[in-house]
């Protein structure tokens, strides 16, 4: 049984479908969640962290729907926001002292303790305003372990942040990790962030999960074209040219496509593909992919490879929007 399971969860906003029968399960370890802007992740994070409650569906802390205790998951959850915003007058210390309280803990010597974990001890007591934007990150770091979660939700951490500082960020949550067993949820637009430090990853597009795998599987050997198309986007030191992009864009949600929505945007797409919603199709190497392309049944179609996918997208007029990070940044 996985620690957090989302299951069948959809969120409506009037006429905006944001997400869509969204399930993924969340063990020990860092499961990173992939997705282009407007993917539906940050929406998604929100439920879990109990910001918002799905249309439908449901999420289940180890074992348990929210639904029955919705204060339970709370508890052992920490949730560090990109947008991570402080009151500049304040110090370290009393910033934190400050959010110690507003969740009713009693946590000077945590907050110690949490001071040094981040290597902030010796500008504790300085103001936040002095703070370089690496500093005010760990910060964030610090108030998302207040309460020792086992959950942690990171949404994308680092992105205002120069790529020497970005390094220095992601390496303490690694080190946060093994020393601490979290459970981490972390939320990215990044292809280079996702395979470094997850353990498995979930690609969405236009509010659905379409394809889930190992890290180092999804890399080696993406099955959906959406997928395949981004790693194909990465710059090679080959001297190979890569491939162009995929033509078109995301589609809108009050009116999305039948069927499969990156169907108007692949180069394989066919007249079933329009016609219903894919299932999901578990494969032989821990893999799960929402594509008609690799289902069992029928030998109507062959699956692509990376290079065949890199091949159709030669040419195209559209670069890939964001390389080598993804289309955009939810």
């Amino acid at each position: 049984m996985s620690r957090l399971e989302i299951r069948d969860v959809s969120k409506r906003y009037g006429d905006v479908q944001a997400l869509r029968d969204v399930s993924l399960a969340v063990d020990r370890g860092v499961l990173g969640l992939l997705g282009p802007n407007g993917a539906g992740k940050s929406t998604l994070m929100r439920i879990v962290a109990t910001l918002a409650r799905p249309t439908q569906g449901r999420v289940i802390w180890e074992g348990r729907p929210l639904s029955e205790d919705p204060d339970r998951l709370r508890s052992v959850l920490g949730y560090l926001p990109q947008a991570f915003g402080v009151y500049p007058k304040l110090t370290a210390r009393e910033f934190l002292r400050y959010l110690a309280a507003a969740k009713g803990l009693a946590a000077d010597d945590r907050i110690d303790e949490l001071l040094s974990l981040v290597n902030l001890h010796e500008a504790a007591d300085r103001r936040l305003e002095t703070f370089s934007g690496g500093m005010r990150q760990r910060v964030g770091v610090a108030q998302a372990l207040l309460n020792d979660p086992e959950l942690l939700i990171a949404d994308e951490i680092g992105t205002a942040l120069d790529v020497t500082i970005h390094d220095q960020i992601m390496k303490l949550l690694e080190r946060l990790i093994e020393e601490r067993d979290l459970s981490v949820l972390m939320i990215t637009h990044n292809l280079g962030v996702a395979r470094e430090v997850s353990d498995r990853v979930y690609v969405m597009y236009a509010g659905r999960t379409i394809e889930s795998a190992p890290t180092e599987t999804l890399f080696e050997l993406p099955k959906h074209p959406y997928t395949q198309g981004l790693i194909a986007s990465i710059p090679r030191l080959t001297g190979d040219e890569m491939a162009e992009g995929i033509d078109g864009v995301i589609p809108q949600y009050i009116d999305p496509p039948p069927g499969c929505r990156f169907a108007p945007r692949c180069p394989y797409a066919h007249e079933r593909c329009t016609g219903g919603k894919p299932p999901r199709y578990a494969t032989e190497d821990g893999s799960s992919v929402a594509c008609y392309l690799h289902d069992p049944d029928t030998d109507r179609f062959e699956t692509p490879t990376l290079a065949e996918t890199r091949t159709a997208l030669a040419g195209t007029d559209d670069v890939l929007d964001g390389t080598p990070a993804m289309e955009g940044d939810s």
